[in-house]
């Protein structure tokens, strides 16, 4: 029985010593108050002409090595499919948005009519690194031609946007402008090929150590 507790106490101050993996701010553009953002102002996204669509996209730089967790964004709905994706692209060295990282699908966009103060969360499939003084872009984008919604404006934060016409190239890229309302989250990284191993919630731990004495027993039963 002594050797049991001993094990389980190096386990349990083995995992003790290790801070849990948690999810951190990359970039945030909410503001503090209730609402946190623009419920009634944004950028619009859909058909404004005949075979003509446009996306939306926002400039971030992290200020550490990250890897992606999930985001988060205040988009608004008015007519047609309610759907939308959430495109994170990567970007040249002049600033224009490069190649596609992930694209998050969302639907069941905040109501414009009814209830439009609240917020839709992706979560990101493991392993998108986001690294210290790179430029990121997100875009918003119809995933209809039917769809008319909007991007909710942040209340102050500003930073470079851009827009797209589905005919041509990027548009010009508007330093210093409103963003839309958005949020980075991911988990710090030591370094930028360094990720941090998941560390066992408190459950988890639990029934490590459980196991083990479970195990214990069973051997001393035999």
């Amino acid at each position: 029985m002594k050797k049991l507790l001993f094990i389980l106490s190096v386990t349990v101050m083995a995992f003790a010593t290790t801070n849990f993996a948690h999810a951190d701010i990359i970039y945030n553009t909410f503001g503090t108050g209730d609402p946190s953002f623009h419920t009634n102002w944004g950028w619009t996204l859909g058909t404004v002409g005949p075979d003509y669509e446009i996306s939306m996209g926002n400039a971030f730089t992290p200020t550490q090595n990250y890897q992606l967790t999930s985001v988060e964004a205040a988009l608004t709905y008015f007519s047609g499919t309610n759907s939308m994706n959430l495109v994170l692209m990567n970007s040249t060295g002049t600033g224009q948005p490069a190649s596609v990282l992930e694209t998050f699908s969302l639907t069941n966009l905040a109501n414009a009519w009814q209830n439009n103060n609240y917020v839709l969360t992706a979560s990101s499939t493991p392993g998108i690194d986001l690294l210290k003084g790179n430029q990121y872009w997100l875009f918003a984008e119809p995933t209809d031609p039917t769809t008319f919604a909007m991007w909710n404006m942040s209340l102050s934060s500003k930073g470079s946007i851009i827009d797209n016409d589905y005919a041509s190239d990027y548009n010009v890229v508007q330093p210093n402008n409103l963003q839309g309302a958005f949020q980075i989250d991911g988990t710090l990284l030591s370094s930028a090929n360094d990720r941090i191993s998941a560390v066992p919630e408190p459950v988890s731990l639990f029934l490590f150590t459980t196991g083990l004495a479970g195990v214990f027993l069973r051997k001393r039963r035999a």
